[in-house]
């Protein structure tokens, strides 16, 4: 991602929901139809550096990594219109400076 993306994403007001696996989940309405919606949707996940995973005519899926493990998930679906975002955390990394309780201290 770059520099000035990062800027951006922290200026963004977030909506989280947190339970075992944090969900983000909205719907908006768009006058673009799906022709051109989808593959707009895939570009912005291309530029924030999102594995492309899924495509089809009236959605697309990206998940986004740490190392070799997938940690989010987006999903963007477009149905006559109306717009679903869907943002779900697939693991939580565990910091390097906790203990697990096969570790002494």
């Amino acid at each position: 991602m770059t520099p000035e993306l990062k800027l951006y994403e922290k200026s963004i007001r977030k909506k989280h929901s947190f339970g075992w696996t944090p969900k983000y989940e909205e719907e908006t309405r768009t006058v673009l139809n799906k022709k051109v919606f989808i593959p707009i949707t895939i570009k912005v996940f291309e530029k924030l550096g999102w594995d492309l995973v899924h495509r089809d005519e009236t959605s697309a899926e990206a998940k986004k990594g740490e190392g070799s493990r997938w940690t989010e998930k987006i999903s963007v679906t477009w149905v006559y219109g109306k717009v679903e975002v869907k943002l779900n955390t697939l693991i939580i990394p565990v910091p390097n400076n906790i203990c697990t309780s096969n570790e002494r201290i």
